[in-house]
Parts: structure tokens; C-alpha cells; sequence
């Protein structure tokens, strides 16, 4: 903490994000772990993914709407190029999520944080290495 430059600029002030993820990754987890559980009767990993995409589309419509993503429509050139990446970013992204679920279904919630600690620890290596100066 006393090396964080964050912290000696803005101090207690600068742990406010990682404070509300801690809070939010918890309740995520436990909440991941009841929506795998058995009894919602999901017949298969789909359930799960299906759900979790379909809630997030009304925050992400309104978050659209609030910044104004709609007017910027009209300059967006949809190429076939832009459309295949457009195509394997949604099957990319469905995968991701499909993938999540069945692990999360395999083992605690506990050992789910710790992996995904993990390979958020190891991405914000690489960033720092790739990108040190941003």
C-alpha cells in the first residue's frame, strides 16, 4: 500500500473499486453457485448461459441509450469483414460464458474466485509487461 501511487495521491479514497469488486465478486459467486445449483433445474449449462446473456441485455440497451451509442450507429460500416469478426466475437463471447458455467458447476465457488483471481492476476501481468506505460 505505501508504494501505491494511488494511495499517495487520493489514500483510502484510491481503494474504492477494489473494495466495491470484492463486495461484488462475493455476491456473484455465492448468487453463480445458487443459479447452478439443482434446484433450478437447468437441464444443461445452457440454462445458465441463456439466463445470465438474457438479464444482461435491458443494462446494456439503457446503458446504450444514456450515452448515446444509438446516434453513433449511422457511422459504423458493417463490411462483411467487420461482420464475420462482429460473429466470432458473440460466438467467442457465448463460449466464454458457456465454458464459465460448467466450471462453475464442477467445483466450489471458493476454488471458482481463486481461478478466476488467477487468471486476472496473469492478465494484468501481461498488461503491465506488454504495457507499462498507459
Amino acid at each position: 500500500v505505501l508504494t501505491d501511487k494511488a494511495f499517495e495521491l487520493k489514500g483510502l479514497q484510491a481503494y474504492t473499486w477494489v473494495t466495491a469488486y470484492f463486495v461484488i465478486i462475493s455476491v456473484e459467486m455465492a448468487y453463480g453457485k445458487h443459479i447452478v445449483g439443482p434446484h433450478l433445474k437447468f437441464a444443461s449449462m445452457w440454462g445458465p448461459t441463456m439466463y445470465t446473456n438474457v438479464i444482461s441485455i435491458l443494462p446494456m440497451v439503457t446503458i446504450g441509450l444514456v450515452t448515446h451509442e444509438a446516434d453513433r450507429m449511422h457511422r459504423v460500416s458493417l463490411t462483411p469483414t467487420a461482420l464475420c469478426w462482429l460473429t466470432l466475437s458473440c460466438v467467442v463471447g457465448v463460449a466464454i460464458s458457456y465454458l464459465g458455467w460448467r466450471a462453475r458447476s464442477l467445483v466450489s465457488a471458493t476454488c471458482y474466485t481463486v481461478l478466476g483471481v488467477a487468471n486476472k492476476m496473469v492478465t494484468v501481468l501481461v498488461n503491465v509487461i506488454m504495457w507499462d506505460q498507459h
